[in-house]
């Protein structure tokens, strides 16, 4: 997918958000990635918890 197919009303977050993605998770495998992002959202809960 190409960022910049994304319509224009929407063209500046998803071009940063598919730059991030892509930067975050490139060579990862399908499994580790789903489960790097598992981990992050459990990390969250955990800390908006502990807040």
């Amino acid at each position: 997918m190409n960022p910049y197919d994304v319509p224009p009303k929407f063209s500046t977050n998803a071009k940063a958000s598919f730059s991030d993605r892509l930067e975050k998770y490139h060579g990862l495998e399908v499994a580790e990635a789903k489960r790097l992002r598992h981990l992050e959202v459990h990390n969250s809960k955990l800390k908006r918890l502990l807040a």
